[in-house]
């Protein structure tokens, strides 16, 4: 089960998941944790719509959510992958904005 809260931001939430990737470097995404309407292009089926801030978020994270990035060594439905990316300290949380399209915080997760 996961948990995002975010609060304080200078836009719209857009989107928000899980990129592998060191805390020097962007990677590619890995888990969607939500995404608002419409639905954004490439956000799987039945991902969360996200709220206005001040929110937080809960889920849980199965297989089928994993949706890569194979080019760094996380192949769709892969969990054991996605774990071991997880727990090598390689991953991080994402949050983008109407203000910051790329993303307006990002956290690495521990």
């Amino acid at each position: 089960m996961y948990e995002l809260s975010y609060r304080g931001l200078e836009g719209a939430v857009t989107q928000a998941h899980i990129h592998v990737g060191q805390a020097f470097a962007a990677g590619g995404i890995m888990i969607w944790l939500c995404a608002n309407n419409p639905p954004i292009m490439n956000a799987p089926m039945g991902t969360q719509t996200c709220p206005a801030a001040p929110a937080t978020i809960t889920g849980t994270i199965a297989a089928a959510d994993v949706v890569g990035p194979a080019g760094q060594a996380v192949p769709p439905a892969s969990f054991a992958d996605a774990i071991r990316a997880i727990r090598s300290g390689n991953t991080y949380a994402n949050v983008h904005s109407t203000s910051a399209p790329g993303g307006e915080v990002r956290g690495q997760i521990e």
